[in-house]
């Protein structure tokens, strides 16, 4: 089985993470590297979906469309896969890993889905 490159993640991938979840940019780096190995088959259509959040669009209902085409394909129980995967859950838990949880539960609604 061929592994992906490393490759830095998109830039909305990194604003959702820092700007939104206050992650650290090392740990929104980390967590797309776990992206890109746990779902290596989801990393195309993925990185297009973040890149279009970024292009600019001629009206708000075009981005609204966007970000709902993300939030489909990139639900937030999908970053608690991801964070557990980087940090199992254990008595010593990285301390960013866990304050990234607690920030993506807020978001989260009890459907696994963002808010």
């Amino acid at each position: 089985m061929r592994r992906q490159p490393q490759t830095a993640p998109p830039a909305y991938w990194e604003l959702l993470l820092t700007k939104l979840l206050k992650a650290e940019p090392k740990l929104a780096y980390e967590l797309w590297q776990v992206f890109l190995q746990r779902w290596p088959w989801r990393v195309t259509t993925t990185a297009y979906a973040l890149n279009q959040l970024m292009v600019g669009v001629p009206t708000v209902e075009v981005w609204q469309q966007r970000a709902e085409h993300f939030e489909r394909i990139l639900p937030a129980s999908d970053l608690l896969t991801l964070t557990l995967t980087l940090a199992p859950e254990g008595p010593k838990r990285r301390r960013d890993v866990v304050q990234l949880e607690e920030a993506i539960l807020h978001y989260m609604t009890n459907e696994g889905t963002w808010r």
